[in-house]
């Protein structure tokens, strides 16, 4: 990936992870530094919020902020990850 001279972009500004409920009654929310996750069954929400955090740390670890990243790069970055299709 490469990160300068870049055409200008739309940055990126939070992940949101959206889970659906399964209807347990339990109304899940956790916020990180780049993204919120909200909603699912405990297994779905955990899954999203492991994911989300992956993608955070994967950023600090090349020094980089969510807003830095083009569209691009960040499906590169999560390329890199090898992040499962189905979070179930």
């Amino acid at each position: 990936m490469t990160y300068m001279n870049r055409e200008p972009f739309e940055p990126i500004i939070r992940i949101v992870g959206l889970g659906a409920d399964k209807g347990d009654g339990h109304t899940r929310i956790t916020q990180g530094d780049n993204f919120h996750v909200l909603f699912g069954s405990d297994h779905d929400h955990a899954q999203l919020v492991e994911a989300c955090a992956a993608i955070s740390d994967k950023l600090k670890e090349k020094g980089l902020r969510l807003d830095e990243v083009s569209r691009e790069e960040f499906i590169a970055l999560l390329q890199e990850l090898d992040l499962p299709d189905d979070p179930s």
